[in-house]
């Protein structure tokens, strides 16, 4: 009897306690390294994740690395977590407070992939692996979880990785309206937002930012992780397939608050943006723009056209002056009109002075002739 109880006692910290891992949004895709084992390209990816079954009310840690799907699961694998002030190691400290169901709830996490020699490579697949511990606690070496879904690396070194199209990569970078800053934004390849998405990142002004080991980054998409230079608030930055390795494009950028609701999304049916931007024929290292007309992520989607007003006159003269705004979406459907009333009256309508401009989204400024002088 006295043997059997040692046995047991022996076992008891292997058994599981029941906790299973949600992974809610893991993105298909991030950027290679720069070369064999230098990383100057380090373009951050987001995930958001649940874990269950914890203890209720309670303070977590989180350890996380990125494997190779060949890697043996009892290894973290490399890369580097954003801890709430850089990319310094792979833990992120009181990462959540469980519920009074030991939910964590949706949480995201930041990882960077660094210089690692057998990791990170153009066309290498990969998974993440994730491990906890009540705040302050030992983390196992040993994964707790490793993911089910897979992480490809693109090919977005300055000098191309490996001879296949099928793993090359471009850039994109993407402006919102400053009302979207610090959302989480998730690209697609079809309209409707199934299956997983292309990309996660932030908006800008994000949680991480980055300033080392990013040079060869182009300078737009380089900007947005620095949170500086020639990025605003409303930007933000992304890695897709390039060429055929994504046939169908971005056809679907979207928004989603901390508990992983959607915050607002815009659909393009071809990949081909109003802009003109072209998400589906971006050739490898290329960067697209899409602007904030192309999807300016109101709240609650593309139901109603959205408009920001110009200053409300300009380029006034004796007899004239010039006036408009921005169509930055159209609700999904074609505009039936738009364009500028003015009268003596405080609420000019269509009965007054007007002008119907043709267009769709965009900018519409039209300059009112034949004004009276000296006149409000």
């Amino acid at each position: 009897m006295q043997r059997w109880l040692m046995v047991l006692l022996f076992l008891l910290p292997f058994l599981s306690d029941g906790q299973t891992l949600t992974e809610l949004a893991v993105p298909r895709y991030f950027g290679s390294k720069s070369s064999g084992s230098v990383n100057n390209e380090r373009a951050s990816f987001g995930v958001c994740l649940r874990i269950d079954n914890l203890i209720p009310n309670t303070i977590y840690d989180v350890k996380g690395g990125i494997g190779l799907v060949t890697d043996p699961p009892t290894t973290f694998g490399a890369g580097t977590l954003w801890n709430g002030t850089s990319y310094s190691s792979s833990r992120r400290d009181s990462a959540f407070i469980t519920d009074v169901n030991g939910s964590s709830g949706p949480f995201w996490l930041f990882f960077q992939p660094t210089g690692n020699s057998l990791r990170f490579d153009a066309g290498q697949v990969h998974n993440l692996r994730i491990g906890f511990a009540v705040a302050g606690g030992t983390i196992s070496g040993i994964p707790a979880f490793v993911s089910g879904k897979t992480i490809t690396a693109l090919d977005i070194a300055p000098n191309q990785r490996t001879p296949e199209a099928t793993d090359d990569g471009a850039f994109l970078k993407g402006t919102a309206l400053p009302a979207a800053s610090g959302k989480y934004i998730l690209l697609f390849d079809n309209i409707s937002g199934t299956g997983d998405p292309l990309f996660i990142y932030q908006v800008r002004q994000s949680d991480p930012v980055q300033t080392a080991s990013i040079q060869d980054l182009p300078e737009a998409i380089r900007d947005i992780y620095m949170q500086g230079g020639s990025s605003a608030v409303g930007d933000y930055p992304a890695v897709i397939p390039a060429g055929s390795a994504n046939p169908a494009g971005v056809r679907r950028i979207e928004a989603r608050n901390a508990d992983n609701t959607i915050y607002a999304f815009h659909t393009d049916d071809d990949g081909i943006w109003p802009s003109g931007e072209n998400t589906a024929g971006a050739i490898r290292r290329e960067l697209v723009c899409i602007t904030v007309a192309d999807a300016p992520l109101v709240p609650g989607g593309p139901v109603l056209p959205s408009v920001l007003t110009d200053s409300l006159v300009t380029t006034i003269t004796a007899g004239s002056a010039t006036s408009g705004g921005v169509v930055v979406a159209d609700g999904g459907d074609s505009l039936s009109a738009r364009g500028l009333c003015w009268s003596l009256a405080q609420t000019p309508s269509t009965i007054d002075s007007h002008v119907v401009i043709p267009g769709d989204t965009g900018p519409f400024p039209h300059t009112m002739t034949g004004l009276l002088p000296d006149t409000t």
